[in-house]
């Protein structure tokens, strides 16, 4: 099968006019993999309306994509562009979605500094709740906080910074009810969240 693409290269033939339409199908088929990643996330978060637009474009694209691909099954390079288009969009969908990082998460610290750590995240005006317990060591102090996606690794560097020993255990949300915003949240934007059911 790689025998047509080795001869393009071998015999100096190559049609640049086709090369890039290969790249230009891989940059079609990034676009729709990064919208397919985001549409995803959009449809477990219940965000309906960016769920539909997404969807209604990669599906576009994607149908676009095949159709120029099919047409063309004599050229290798476009079918080597269509896969690289699709290797690399689902890289860069996943970045995106950690660059992005929306939605919420409930981060669980287990700690024997658990009466400082809460003093100090509540001075930072976090929402900390603290349980007492019970460990195979002695106390130990449960705190429990929901937190914005993309506040989590500045939480999980305080309580780092005071607790190395500290373990953590953290968690999607995607149904919240809530009378007061999150740190940071306007109560407009937590609208959403606080009326799910």
């Amino acid at each position: 099968m790689l025998d047509p693409i080795a001869n393009v290269f071998n015999d100096g033939s190559m049609d640049w006019e086709i090369v890039g339409f290969a790249a230009l199908i891989a940059c079609a088929r990034v676009v729709d993999v990064t919208m397919g990643t985001m549409r995803v996330l959009f449809v477990m978060r219940g965000l309906k309306v960016p769920a539909l637009v997404f969807g209604f474009i990669e599906s576009a694209i994607w149908v676009i994509a095949v159709a120029k691909v099919t047409s063309r099954l004599d050229e290798p390079i476009l079918i080597l562009g269509f896969a690289a288009g699709f290797a690399l969009g689902n890289y860069v969908g996943v970045s995106v979605e950690q660059r992005i990082a929306l939605g919420h998460q409930m981060l669980r610290v287990f700690t024997r500094s658990g009466t400082e750590i809460a003093a100090k995240l509540r001075e930072q005006g976090w929402r900390v709740t603290r349980f007492q317990g019970e460990g195979m060591a002695g106390p130990v102090d449960l705190l429990m906080m929901r937190i914005r996606r993309r506040d989590t690794p500045k939480l999980l560097k305080t309580v780092r910074s005071m607790d190395e020993k500290a373990y953590f255990v953290v968690d999607d949300v995607y149904s919240v009810e809530s009378a007061a915003p999150l740190k940071g949240y306007a109560q407009k934007r937590n609208w959403w969240f606080s009326k799910r059911k």
